[in-house]
């Protein structure tokens, strides 16, 4: 036996172990990690504060309300509005809205309806624009790698976390998902214009 005889009976056996592994190895609940691959910015998150979501708050696909953690109750002048920074949902009105409201709802859900707020600044409605994450993630990657949101690049200066919103968002591309799976799609900031 020669050297090339000996590297392709490795690379087969190496293959070989590697597929039955992914046969074998026993697959996570969805209510265990994101179940699409969001890329994962090293921040340390702990140092943010925790919210709680307000139950019936998700109203679309990027926008919630949060009050603090040690609060009982949600009196109004307690709640914060949040607008989800690096991302861009369909409006309700348009295909895939509800889907987008209903995938945040979900990823909301994994974690109890807890969150932690990296607050970047305030928008023209008031609303406070976030970077939103659970113990899971950086939640605007998991919607953007689900392709349930648009990565919203004319607000990319807002979006600490930019670079893995934009990985998680080709990903979604690449493999039509989600928006990217309608090729007549309308962006949600090009359907507000009208």
């Amino acid at each position: 036996m020669n050297k090339n005889d000996i590297r392709g009976i490795t690379v087969f056996l190496v293959v070989v172990v590697l597929l039955l592994a992914g046969y074998f190895y026993p697959r996570r609940p969805n209510n265990q990690k994101f179940d699409i691959p969001a890329e994962q910015p090293n921040i340390p998150v702990e140092q943010y504060p925790q919210y709680k979501v307000v139950p019936g708050s998700v109203y679309d696909g990027d926008t919630i309300r949060v009050v603090p953690m040690n609060v009982n109750g949600f009196p109004k002048d307690q709640q914060l509005r949040i607008r989800f920074a690096c991302i861009d949902a369909p409006e309700r009105k348009q295909p895939g809205g509800i889907e987008a409201r209903d995938e945040l709802k979900r990823i909301l859900e994994m974690d109890g309806n807890r969150v932690k707020l990296n607050i970047i600044t305030t928008d023209r409605y008031g609303r406070s624009v976030a970077e939103v994450w659970n113990g899971y993630g950086l939640i605007q990657s998991a919607l953007a790698g689900s392709g349930a949101v648009y990565p919203y690049e004319q607000y990319k200066s807002d979006c600490p976390s930019w670079d893995a919103v934009q990985r998680s968002g080709q990903f979604a591309v690449k493999n039509k998902l989600g928006v990217w799976g309608n090729p007549s799609a309308v962006k949600p900031w090009d359907y507000r214009k009208k």
